[in-house]
């Protein structure tokens, strides 16, 4: 099995998270995975470090099992859709 898809959580600290993006980043097996970032609201400064590390996609964090299943629903969609252009041309 391949990864597709990388999710971090919003709470990856500062020093830690440049250090993953930089490892990934160098990584040839790992710099195309795309990244995205959970983040409790899209303009805070999560949301910036995020961009400037090369994440891909911020996804605002939910608070209820409806939000949950909702972000859930649209990252498999989005994902199939993204992975069906690109493998499919």
């Amino acid at each position: 099995d391949e990864i597709s898809l990388i999710l971090l959580g919003p709470n990856i600290s500062v020093p830690s998270g440049q250090k993953f993006f930089e490892s990934l980043r160098n990584n040839d097996r790992c710099r195309h995975l795309p990244v995205a970032v959970l983040a409790a609201s899209a303009y805070d400064e999560v949301v910036q470090r995020a961009y400037k590390n090369s994440a891909n996609y911020i996804i605002s964090k939910v608070d209820t099992l409806e939000g949950v299943m909702n972000t859930v629903d649209m990252i498999v969609r989005f994902w199939f859709q993204a992975t069906h252009e690109t493998y499919m041309k």
